[in-house]
């Protein structure tokens, strides 16, 4: 819906829900998602994969702070780019970026759905 606010998680679920895929109910969680519990619902909904796999439509989880807890979806592969919920300064969009060094140094790991 525009204008309507999401973080990364709520992105990917709802991308997921426009592609006709089954959707879990997802735990709750604060401002800063549990990593542990992150991990463990995308191996639980998500099929890891090798970042050299990666394709558009899959997912990216990256680490901020050192921390696993942002999600991305790819939407190019050359240049690698993701569509995600950007949060930064009061600064709150939906973005494309591409994946330069600043962000592959950051990949935990890759993810595609299930079919």
């Amino acid at each position: 819906v525009k204008g309507a606010g999401c973080d990364c998680v709520g992105l990917v679920m709802a991308a997921a829900e426009a592609a006709g895929m089954p959707t879990p109910k997802l735990p709750i969680y604060g401002l800063q998602p549990n990593f542990l519990v992150m991990a463990g619902e995308l191996r639980k909904h998500l099929d890891n994969i090798a970042f050299e796999d990666v394709m558009p439509g899959d997912v990216i989880w990256f680490r901020d702070q050192g921390i696993p807890r942002h999600l991305g979806i790819v939407t190019s592969i050359n240049p690698l780019a993701i569509v995600h919920a950007f949060n930064k300064k009061n600064i709150r969009r939906v973005v494309e970026t591409e994946v330069g060094q600043f962000w592959r140094w950051k990949i935990a790991g890759c993810y595609r759905f299930r079919t």
